[in-house]
C-alpha cells in the first residue's frame, strides 16, 4: 500500500516570543499559506519524543513523522533559532 503525499496540516507555538508580531493561533490559517507553500520541513524524528518545534508539520497518518518549519533549541550556553521557510521566489521572506 503505497503512502498518502502531503501533510495534514501545522501546530503552532502561538506563544512563542518569535511569534510576537505575528497574527497566529495554534494551527494554521490563511497567514501560513505563502510560508509553507514552497518549503521543505525539518525531519525531526531523531529528537527526544517530548520536544516541540516553534512550528510543528502534522504529518499524515501513514507516514506518521515528525518534522518541523521553525524550531529552537540551546547550543552550548546559548540558544539557536531555525527556520527552514523560502518563498516563491527561493529567497528567505
Amino acid at each position: 500500500m503505497p503512502v498518502a503525499p502531503g501533510t495534514l496540516g501545522i501546530l503552532v507555538d502561538e506563544r512563542h516570543p518569535a511569534l510576537h508580531s505575528f497574527p497566529t493561533e495554534s494551527h494554521g490559517n490563511w497567514q501560513w499559506f505563502e510560508l509553507i507553500q514552497h518549503s521543505r520541513a525539518l525531519p525531526l524524528d531523531t529528537l527526544p519524543a517530548g520536544y516541540r518545534p516553534v512550528v510543528q508539520v502534522i504529518d499524515n497518518y501513514e507516514r506518521a513523522q515528525k518534522f518541523a518549519f521553525c524550531l529552537r533549541c540551546r547550543v552550548g550556553s546559548g540558544r539557536l533559532m531555525v527556520s527552514v521557510w523560502t518563498s516563491r521566489t527561493g529567497r528567505a521572506p
